[in-house]
């Protein structure tokens, strides 16, 4: 497994572990830097962080199941619906996927 799918699976295991009383606290306020963070550097609006933040998260999905990412699988029609407009680079679609 590459270095980027056990970081992407690391994260997700993370945000699950939000659940978790003795993590959650942690977890959360990791994840609300993040959302200061962006929202300070960038100058962005609620709507444009959360907007940024939600693509964020659907990237991430997307490459912890190897819809996209250099170890992507042969899309289905609704893989390559739901990444059409992402805009990724090459390489990280799988074959027969759309081609940024």
């Amino acid at each position: 497994m590459p270095a980027e799918r056990e970081l992407i699976t690391v994260l997700l295991h993370a945000f699950a572990a939000g659940a978790d009383p003795a993590l959650g606290p942690t977890v959360r306020e990791c994840f609300g830097r993040i959302y200061r963070t962006v929202r300070e550097l960038t100058g962005a609006g609620e709507e444009e962080a959360r907007a940024f933040l939600a693509m964020g998260m659907l990237l991430t999905v997307l490459g912890a199941m190897q819809i996209i990412g250099p170890d992507a699988v042969p899309h289905e029609p609704w893989m390559t619906e739901l990444i059409g407009g992402v805009g990724l680079k090459k390489g990280w679609v799988a074959p027969g996927g759309p081609t940024p």
